[in-house]
């Protein structure tokens, strides 16, 4: 059975570490985040933080926030919004001192 997980990473900073992130994908068998062209917002001016995007199916989010905490960000401005098909929402801050969150709609 399919379940679409769909995965948004914002990141503050240039230093994504997509290589990184989709060497670990490929490595569970999935597809490659990309990367956002940030100057196709709306507004005159491009945004700052890096965009990473992907449709995942049957992901373990879990293993993969684990896996981005292993990354060495620049900061601790790092985004991570995760949504499945049961309707669970994550929204991670990237942080060794922060938690991540979750709720059901």
């Amino acid at each position: 059975m399919s379940s679409v997980t769909s995965t948004i990473i914002l990141s503050l900073f240039a230093n994504n570490h997509l290589e990184e992130i989709n060497n670990y994908l490929k490595g569970q068998n999935h597809n490659a985040v990309v990367e956002i062209d940030c100057c196709s917002g709306g507004g005159e001016k491009c945004m700052s933080p890096a965009i990473l995007m992907g449709g995942f199916n049957n992901m373990d989010i879990d293993a993969f926030i684990q896996f981005l905490k292993t990354l060495d960000w620049q900061s601790d401005a790092i985004l991570v919004y995760c949504h499945d098909q049961e309707d669970f929402y994550s929204v991670i801050r990237l942080s060794k001192e922060k938690s991540p969150f979750r709720w059901k709609q």
